[in-house]
């Protein structure tokens, strides 16, 4: 199978990725570790050992080669009827390694131009992984940032895992993980402490308002004479709300320690989902305290089903103030071993007691923990959870199907109901992947999802990113395309554990991770470094690109220089020239588009014969076509016959125009003479008969006009269409056969014309003679100037009767 330029560059980039150092991973494996590990973003070398979760597909080759031969996903949904506006780059490069990662974003519930959103940052302020956060009060328009977040302690050398909040009056909520080695019974050991900070000014400044430390665990877990080796604080969430004029803000994560029973004699891992809420925007908190725990005992890891793991968690606040927590749970055939269930826990208590959990839904096959396209996927399985403002509860999963290797779902309870509907798929089912699923409620109850899709990619490779507005009332669903420009994941290893969306107003933002900027112009360098980006869009209208090529027509058979003007293409997408379908654009003419979704840029065109083409501007992620121009190819004596035809043609119409203009000048004359005539009693008949004379002459002389333009036309049409087949069965003609051919057209136009100038010299005379004899009469004679007019018009006619045609030779 033939490797196309996309294919090639992404090769280099494969194995720049692999040889780099910076992106190996962190000690221990961090973000981009090569192992499987349950902690969403940490490492435990015991755990990740005895994963059996499948590595990258070993048939990765060929779907490289498939994702890069021209497949152009189709689009699996009936329509899209919802528009979002040209996506928007949020974050700015201010790392070493240009990777912006795992978005969230929040939006101030009073005023939906406040958004606020924050990322993983690789390289920023000199840490290997930073929190950046950004804030808008103009809907999106401008962004400030990164603004980055504290670490809790002097020892930490990174963030993860961002989660945002909002309440409303400008106050937003952040928590993160603040990670760093720690001294611990077991030794020293990467760990993490949870942060909670607050801004009350719309996301410009921020103060920590709680940090949860994971040494309560070791002295919990110590008290029941359980030997902690270590202890990991995993995965936060947080979610806030406005109740009775407080904030209450609910904070989740998942603690995972393993240890050693001496009782007992075995290994022990726990999951616990914890939870921590304050009842007044964080001036105290009630908590750390278990939602669910599971205490794993077995020696091992491997298939048979003895190991269960919780994960996931993610919190909602009811306008009620009650407290839910939706969480993942292997059950007991272990993780991505089998099947799953997503649980829900709530709190009538801000956490200080817990309802027994109960299954929200199962997920009969759980997905791979990574993508065929080499990009970890697992977390899609876990829960995004939020709660209407009539108390119905809704999750949004991902599940891998019988045809799928991933779907998204949605699950939902009703307040006047214990029973949990039953999931309704909102993906096409169509055997594309789907993941990364969020959700949010607006608040006139209409739920908001988005999710990662591939969209009809055999391969996998490429991503957009969809959105459905799902009224269960109703029971409608309208689908939307978030995404302007497909990202290509291939080499790119992370891209987070999951997008975001938030609802305000009527209005919707989503953010994700876009992989567009993995291939830029750098002055005259093509980079390519496996870039990902935050990208927003909204809801609204997206203008159609626009291209426009000079100049149109080309001629056949040589290469040509062309200027490409392109206006409201996606910004920063890169675009590959196509003519027919036949790829143009080798790698140092790719078309680079700006941030305004402009681009100029002048290339050469291949010579073909003549005729009309369509060029297309294909997309380099996808192969999928943003626009098209005809451009036409003409031979160049052809194009000159053409051109002195329309000349000659033109010519003799707007003759006959003038020459029609002028004959009924002099009718209007003759009626006058005739008026003139019966006012001063001479022979009306016999000057009528005339008259009647020069009406049948002004006929005849029309007619002629028309039959002599037609079989002028016909002529030169007759002559223009053997020249140009001569032209085309003989190669290019000599100029003198050109000359020659249009000479004899120039003979045929006078020819013609002088059968029109003798018979407009012949109506004249008979005019003036009859008008010499009506003179006599004085009234006539006061009516001299208007006959001497007319008289006029006729000169001018005959003048114009010429017919002199200028045309211009090749």
């Amino acid at each position: 199978m033939k490797v196309t330029v996309r294919a090639v560059a992404f090769l280099i980039l494969l194995s720049i990725i692999t040889a780099s150092p910076a992106l190996a991973g962190y000690p221990g494996g961090g973000e981009h570790a090569s192992q499987p590990s349950v902690s969403g973003d940490m490492f435990y070398y015991s755990m990740a050992a005895g994963m059996t979760a499948a590595a990258p597909s070993p048939v990765l080759e060929d779907k490289l080669l498939l994702a890069t031969s021209g497949i152009s996903a189709e689009n699996p949904y009936s329509s899209f009827t919802v528009s979002f506006t040209r996506n928007s780059k949020v974050s700015v490069e201010a790392g070493r390694f240009g990777f912006e990662h795992e978005p969230s974003v929040a939006v101030d519930p009073g005023n939906p131009d406040n958004i606020v959103v924050a990322a993983h940052h690789e390289g920023l302020a000199g840490l290997p992984n930073a929190i950046g956060v950004y804030y808008s009060l103009d809907g999106g328009s401008t962004w400030t940032g990164p603004i980055v977040m504290p670490l809790a302690n002097e020892s930490d050398i990174y963030h993860s895992d961002p989660a945002l909040a909002a309440t409303g009056d400008g106050v937003f909520y952040i928590a993160y993980m603040s990670i760093g080695p720690r001294e611990m019974p077991g030794g020293y050991f990467f760990s993490a402490s949870i942060v909670v900070a607050k801004s009350v000014d719309g996301g410009a400044t921020w103060s920590v308002i709680n940090v949860i430390d994971p040494g309560y665990i070791i002295d919990e877990m110590s008290q029941n004479g359980i030997i902690v080796f270590d202890v990991m604080l995993d995965k936060p969430y947080i979610a806030a709300a406005r109740v009775g004029g407080s904030d209450i803000v609910a904070v989740t994560y998942t603690a995972i320690a393993d240890g050693y029973d001496p009782a007992k004699g075995v290994s022990v891992t726990i999951f616990r989902i914890t939870a921590v809420i304050s009842p007044d925007g964080g001036s105290t908190w009630i908590g750390p305290s278990t939602v669910a725990e599971k205490v794993n005992t077995s020696q091992g890891f491997g298939p048979g089903g003895q190991f269960e793991v919780l994960q996931g968690s993610n919190p909602a606040v009811a306008p009620t103030g009650e407290v839910y927590v939706a969480y993942y749970d292997s059950l007991s055939d272990g993780y991505l071993e089998g099947r799953a269930a997503i649980m829900v826990s709530s709190s009538q208590d801000l956490g200080q007691t817990w309802s027994e959990p109960e299954q929200a839904a199962v997920i009969d096959r759980e997905m791979e923990y990574y993508s065929p396209a080499g990009f970890r996927m697992a977390a899609s399985m876990f829960p995004s959870m939020d709660v209407s403002p009539d108390g119905t509860i809704y999750i949004a999963y991902a599940s891998a199907t019988s045809g799928d290797p991933g779907d998204v779902f949605l699950v939902y309870r009703t307040p006047d109901s214990q029973l949990w509907e039953e999931p309704m798929r909102l993906s096409a089912g169509d055997g594309s992947l789907q993941f990364f699923p969020w959700l949010d409620v607006g608040e006139d109850g209409r739920v908001h999802v988005i999710w990662g899709d591939t969209m009809g990619d055999p391969s996998y490779m490429t991503y957009h990113v969809v959105y459905a507005r799902v009224d269960t009332a109703s029971g409608s669903i309208e689908y939307g395309q978030v995404t302007d420009y497909a990202s290509l994941a291939l080499g790119v290893f992370f891209i987070g554990d999951y997008f975001n969306v938030a609802a305000s107003q009527g209005q919707v933002y989503a953010v994700w991770t876009d992989t567009r900027m993995s291939l830029r112009k750098v002055g005259p360098l093509i980079y390519i470094g496996g870039d990902t980006s935050i990208f927003l869009a909204k809801l609204g209208e997206r203008p159609e690109p626009r291209l426009e090529v000079a100049p149109g027509e080309l001629e056949a058979g040589r290469a040509a220089i062309a200027e490409l003007r392109l206006e409201d293409f996606p910004s920063y997408g890169v675009y590959m020239l196509s003519i027919e379908g036949v790829t143009l654009t080798s790698i140092d003419t790719l078309i680079f588009v700006d941030e305004q979704g402009r681009a100029v840029q002048r290339t050469i065109l291949p010579p073909l014969a003549s005729g009309s083409y369509s060029l297309q501007l294909v997309a380099f992620s996808d192969s999928s076509i943003h626009a098209e121009k005809e451009i036409t190819y003409t031979d160049v004596v052809i194009q000159a016959v053409d051109t002195s035809r329309q000349e000659i043609l033109n010519s003799i119409q707007q003759t006959a125009g003038d020459t029609g203009a002028a004959l009924e000048a002099l009718q209007a004359r003759m009626e006058a003479l005739e008026e003139i005539a019966r006012q001063n009693s001479q022979d009306i008949s016999e000057i009528k008969g005339e008259l009647v004379n020069v009406s049948t002459g002004v006929s005849s002389l029309s007619s002629k006009l028309d039959d002599v333009e037609s079989s002028i036309a016909s002529k030169i049409d007759t002559a223009a269409e053997d020249l140009k087949t001569e032209v085309r069965s003989e190669g290019e003609k000599t100029r003198s056969t050109v000359d020659s051919v249009l000479g004899e057209i120039k003979m045929l136009i006078e020819d013609r014309t002088s059968g029109i100038m003798d018979a407009i010299d012949g109506l004249k005379n008979a005019v003036e003679q009859r008008v010499t004899e009506v003179e006599g009469n004085a009234e006539t004679a006061l009516n001299r100037g208007n006959i001497a007019m007319g008289l006029s018009v006729l000169a001018l006619l005959a003048g114009l009767g010429s017919v002199v045609i200028a045309f211009r030779k090749p």
